[in-house]
């Protein structure tokens, strides 16, 4: 092969745009994406060759696409779209609706109750959720409001903690109060509230997809 054709091969090869699956998420995608090229293609009387043909991509990416082990994007989802005659929207709108379930508020707010087994783990799990969400225009604003959540209960079973603590001793040595653990026993109160709190907002956003999370805690950030 001369210059300008090996040129043109590269030119040709980098015209085709796939995203590789490194995780179950984007092989749930990816998954959905092939059983909908496949659907068309079919629906359109064409075999993989003649598709390949026509969205000029080669037979192989053709396979894999449809065998849900690639997943394309680009220019390479855009002349599939034109070759199966199918709005590019179609294709893009099932991204974004997968991206937008609700189901990931549900698993962000449960996932707070895991950090419990490490100091401060509620915060950094709310946080983590919030980063993975706040790039979703329609579930950004209530993710915002769970990660609120959790630096409110933070601040609040903190003061209440301190509080208890300092006026413990002196009580105690005035004899108006027995000695006992308080300070444990309102962290377990607070922590009794969290959990409550949580499982019934979880359960309010499976019934209630568009509900507001935690409407009555005051917005810290």
């Amino acid at each position: 092969m001369d210059y300008a054709g090996a040129n043109l091969g590269v030119f040709c090869f980098s015209r085709v745009q796939l995203r590789p699956i490194n995780n179950v998420h984007s092989y749930l995608e990816a998954v959905e994406l092939s059983e909908k090229v496949l659907q068309l293609r079919k629906q359109a009387g064409l075999t993989q060759q003649q598709l390949a043909d026509q969205a000029g991509l080669s037979l192989r990416t053709i396979q894999r696409i449809e065998k849900g082990s690639t997943k394309p994007y680009g220019h390479s989802l855009q002349v599939l779209a034109e070759a199966l005659d199918h709005p590019l929207e179609a294709f893009t709108a099932m991204e974004e609706t997968k991206a937008a379930s609700p189901d990931q508020l549900r698993i962000m707010n449960l996932m707070t109750l895991f950090g419990f087994v490490f100091p401060y783990g509620q915060l950094i799990m709310g946080i983590w959720g919030y980063r993975r969400l706040r790039g979703i225009p329609s579930l950004a604003p209530a993710a915002r409001r769970i990660l609120n959540f959790q630096l409110f209960w933070l601040l609040i079973s903190h003061v209440l903690m301190v509080l208890v603590g300092m006026l413990q001793g002196p009580l105690v040595r005035a004899g108006w109060v027995p000695s006992v653990p308080y300070v444990l026993y309102v962290f377990l109160a607070c922590l009794t509230w969290h959990i409550v709190h949580t499982l019934i907002t979880t359960r309010r956003l499976a019934m209630e997809p568009e509900a507001v999370p935690y409407p009555k805690i005051p917005q810290l950030f």
